[in-house]
C-alpha cells in the first residue's frame, strides 16, 4: 500500500486482477473509498508499491513480467502511465522504496539476487539506470529500504537468511557494501525491515 504525495489518495496492488485499486482518504475519519477510474492496469503480478515522498510519481514492481510500472499522479488521484513505463528490472522485482527526497529508487530481483537502481527524472517521472547496476544482494532478496539517514540501503535477503548494507552515493544513487556486509540474522526467513529516525531532507 502506498499514500499519495498529499497523503490524500491511497493505492493498493491487485495481483489477481494486475492493477492497482485507488481511494481517496477521508482526511478526518482515516477511512477509504474507491474514486472514479480506478482500478489501473500495470503488468504482470504487481507485487509492490511505493509513491515518491515529494512528487506526484508512484511506482509498482511487476515480478511476473519483470518490469517497473510508472504512474503520474493528478488532483484527482488518477494514474496515467509515464512515457517509457514499464522499466526493465532484474529477474523477478518484488520490493521497491525510494529515498526520502525522491532523487532515487531501488528494486529489489529475487531470482537474480540483485537490487536495481534507479534515478528519477523530477520532472517526468522517468527511470534511469544507475551506472553499475544491478548490484549484487545475498541469496533471495525480498525487501528493501532507505535509512532516515538518506546515507543507506538496507536489503533483506530472505533465503540466506542476512541483511546487506550499501552506503549510497549522494551524486549517482550507486550502491557499495560497506565493512561486514551481509550481517546474519538470528530467526529464519527473516521477511521484512523497519527503521527508526527522523526522515533526511537532502544530502
Amino acid at each position: 500500500m502506498a499514500f499519495s504525495r498529499t497523503g490524500k489518495f491511497a493505492y493498493v496492488t491487485d495481483i489477481a486482477n494486475n492493477d492497482v485499486l485507488g481511494f481517496t482518504v477521508d482526511q478526518q475519519t482515516g477511512g477509504l473509498a474507491p474514486f472514479a477510474g480506478s482500478p489501473f492496469k500495470t503488468e504482470s503480478f504487481p507485487w509492490s508499491i511505493a509513491a515518491a515522498p515529494s512528487a506526484d510519481f508512484v511506482y509498482v514492481t511487476n515480478s511476473g513480467s519483470d518490469n517497473i510500472s510508472a504512474y503520474h499522479v493528478d488532483d484527482s488521484g488518477t494514474l496515467t502511465p509515464i512515457t517509457g513505463s514499464p522499466f526493465v528490472a532484474g529477474s523477478e522485482p518484488l520490493a521497491i522504496t525510494i529515498d526520502p527526497i525522491s532523487m532515487f529508487t531501488y528494486v529489489t530481483n529475487d531470482r537474480s539476487n540483485s537490487v536495481s537502481a534507479y534515478t528519477i527524472d523530477l520532472d517526468t517521472g522517468a527511470l534511469h539506470s544507475v551506472n553499475g547496476s544491478p548490484f549484487a544482494t545475498d541469496l533471495g532478496p525480498n525487501f528493501v529500504i532507505v535509512g532516515p539517514s538518506n546515507k543507506f540501503l538496507y536489503v533483506n535477503n530472505v533465503s540466506a537468511e542476512t541483511i546487506s548494507v550499501y552506503a549510497i552515493d549522494p551524486s549517482t544513487g550507486a550502491l557499495a557494501q560497506i565493512a561486514g556486509s551481509p550481517f546474519l540474522e538470528s530467526e529464519s526467513e527473516p521477511d521484512s525491515i523497519a527503521v527508526t529516525g527522523v526522515p533526511a531532507t537532502g544530502r
